[in-house]
């Protein structure tokens, strides 16, 4: 904003000592002293009522106040008597449109730029007073042509910045928001407006020097430090952002902002009761906040607060019903307690709102491959390098060269086949190597714990190479290129045309040779896996407790193995109990075990695809909303021909899940048949 604390020249109604008070009063004005000018300027309006300087000039302290109420009655007046001084009709329109009479702001400045149609202050005036009325179009049109005629103004860079990337044009703005901070190297609101685009744009480390450049320069900057917890949130420095939560409410106790913001960060790190009573704090400072009610009803879904965690995503969709993500909250919670129909009319309200929302594709897709509907599912799944909660950790590749996405490749080409998440995700989309195989020349990276399987189930059709030795390889180009769990998509599989030749996994002849004499025969061999990785986000729900499975141990005949390689989670007190993973490598020397045994039984965890992919009679111990590819009530896996599927039939209901097999397990082990025949019926 241009220096508008100049008096004129009007010697016809001034005396020289006016002249002089009003002189000291703008040196005060310029020295922060706000207070002592405004006496001076209201002590010269007593004398000379329609002083104009005076006018303006006090109406100026006001605005610089917010008292735009108590300044616009001079500003007013100010205007009638200086029609043609820019400087007053700037400041009475900035007063008409933060009191909301955007029409009559426009209406003043339009009429001043009927006279002086090039005046590039008024001008950056007029567009932010068409932007506050909604007229985006014509504000848009104003900032370029301010911007063409007077690029060093900053006001203008900045605005032209804000709308360009409300409007999506992020690339476009991030030079406009450059500009302005070249132009004020020091502004806070333009250092907070870039480091936000750049936090958008993962460009993590500028976005927090940037804002660390503008807290030094306004300690009290709390929306600064409330900033800079975002971008430190989003870079996965979760306890950085914490601090500066708390600085931001250290500045401003009143910041629901802040508060929400504090509540996610908490939740992150796992202390949900503390996220709570962020949540409520900001819900308190502000009681319709969309976002902080949505977010506590996350903190209350990982609490297993169903019921408390829908209502606050149906009271934040009260409060704001185009909130995208508040729909997709509710979706997340649907899903949670097995109502997938209603979660899908969830997603599809999420998507509706914000096309753009990838948590809301991905949600929908998994929901989608739930359901049954392969096409839209698949689809949507490739929305998950940005909706999935592992999103932060596992970034999309760049290759020079395609994604395959199924076109019919000539002949000689060759593609590159790549692991993402999860071992368990890598062994199910295995199955798709060999019909890869008759299309390219195969080179495919897996995790360095399955490289030694993969090289004897693969290798002879497909380059098989382990992540851990893979540079070289990820520097050579490739025709094509293709993320493991983008294969269904490519090859275009529905329900009835997945590939389900079981086995496709071969464990290596030296570890089946090590292996067999050291689980030797006799009985009903069982290996168990009751735990997953604990370090998942949602293994509590998927995982076990070692002492529940006792009741299996009054079965006679049956010698058990456990499947659990993690040494410090506690082991069931079963009999006849054997724990061969202390000794086992690799995946290969798992496959190994698991193909000496008679059956296995397993929680949702790599196990179950491994036993699966080796054509292995599997039991699955599913929770009660299970993942997207067991889908919804099934006993059988389309997937695995060789499993069967034990469901919770409520949530965390693990107790029923344990009688159903222990009684399955009664069953074959009282046969007194063969265990092949036994599993088999």
């Amino acid at each position: 904003m241009p220096d508008m604390m100049q008096p004129t020249a009007n010697a016809n109604e001034r005396t020289d000592e006016l002249n002089d008070r009003l002189r000291q009063a703008a040196t005060l004005h310029r020295q922060g002293r706000s207070d002592e000018a405004a006496r001076l300027y209201a002590d010269i309006l007593r004398e000379v009522p329609n002083h104009p300087d005076a006018l303006h000039l006090l109406g100026v302290v006001y605005c610089q106040r917010k008292e735009f109420d108590s300044a616009l009655p001079y500003l007013k007046a100010a205007v009638d008597l200086m029609p043609e001084f820019a400087d007053a009709h700037i400041h009475c329109a900035k007063a008409l449109r933060k009191l909301g009479s955007t029409p009559a702001a426009v209406a003043l400045l339009d009429g001043f730029l009927a006279r002086h149609p090039d005046h590039t202050e008024v001008l950056a005036e007029l567009g932010l007073a068409l932007r506050a009325a909604g007229m985006e179009r014509r504000a848009l049109e104003i900032f370029r042509r301010v911007v063409a005629l007077a690029p060093n103004l900053f006001t203008a860079q900045l605005a032209l910045a804000d709308m360009l990337r409300i409007q999506g044009a992020k690339g476009e703005a991030l030079g406009h928001y450059r500009a302005a901070v070249a132009l004020k190297p020091a502004d806070p609101a333009a250092l907070n407006s870039l480091a936000t685009l750049l936090k958008e744009q993962g460009q993590h480390d500028e976005a927090i020097q940037l804002l660390r450049r503008a807290i030094e320069g306004n300690n009290g900057f709390a929306v600064g430090h409330n900033n800079l917890g975002n971008v430190l949130l989003d870079a996965g420095k979760v306890e950085a952002a914490i601090a500066e939560y708390r600085t931001a409410i250290d500045r401003q106790a009143n910041f629901p902002e802040a508060w929400n913001n504090l509540g996610n960060a908490l939740k992150e790190v796992g202390k949900l009761d503390e996220a709570v009573a962020a949540y409520e704090e900001s819900l308190r400072l502000r009681p319709e906040y969309a976002e902080a009610m949505s977010n506590l009803g996350n903190a209350l879904l990982d609490a297993g607060r169903f019921r408390e965690a829908i209502e606050l995503h149906r009271r934040a969709l009260a409060a704001k019903p185009d909130f995208a993500e508040a729909w997709n909250n509710l979706a997340n919670v649907l899903i949670a307690t097995g109502r997938h129909a209603e979660a899908l009319e969830a997603f599809e309200c999420a998507v509706r709102h914000d096309p753009a929302s990838h948590q809301a594709r991905f949600g929908r897709g998994l929901t989608r491959l739930m359901l049954g509907d392969f096409a839209g599912g698949w689809e949507d799944y490739e929305h998950r390098w940005w909706g999935s909660h592992m999103s932060r950790q596992i970034k999309p590749p760049r290759f020079a060269y395609p994604q395959w996405d199924g076109t019919p490749p000539r002949p000689g080409q060759n593609i590159l086949v790549y692991h993402e998440q999860g071992f368990g995700d890598t062994l199910q989309f295995a199955r798709y190597l060999s019909m890869l195989a008759t299309k390219f020349a195969v080179t495919c990276v897996c995790q360095d714990e399955l490289h030694r399987l993969f090289l004897a189930s693969f290798g002879s059709f497909a380059r098989i190479v382990p992540a851990g030795g893979s540079n070289a390889v990820l520097k050579e180009v490739f025709d094509w290129h293709v993320p493991v769990m983008s294969l269904p998509r490519a090859f275009r599989t529905g329900p009835e045309s997945i590939p389900g030749g079981c086995p496709y996994l071969t464990p290596p002849a030296d570890a089946l040779a090590r292996w067999r004499p050291r689980i030797g025969p006799g009985g009903l061999r069982v290996g168990v896996c009751w735990s997953g990785n604990p370090s998942l986000k949602d293994n509590r729900l998927r995982s076990l407790a070692a002492e529940s499975l006792a009741p299996w141990g009054r079965l006679d005949g049956i010698r058990w193995f456990g499947l659990v390689k993690d040494a410090a989670t506690t082991r069931p007190t079963l009999p006849a109990w054997d724990d061969p993973m202390a000794e086992a490598a690799d995946f290969a020397d798992t496959a190994a075990i698991i193909a000496c045994l008679d059956l296995v039984i397993t929680v949702d965890t790599s196990v179950a695809h491994l036993a699966g992919a080796l054509g292995k009679p599997v039991w699955l111990l599913s929770r009660h909303a299970s993942e997207w590819r067991w889908q919804a009530e099934r006993t059988d896996s389309p997937w695995y021909p060789s499993m069967t599927i034990f469901r919770q039939p409520a949530l965390e209901d693990w107790a029923s899940v344990i009688r159903d097999v222990a009684a399955a397990l009664g069953k074959i082990a009282g046969t007194g048949a063969g265990t092949a025949t036994a599993l088999a019926s």
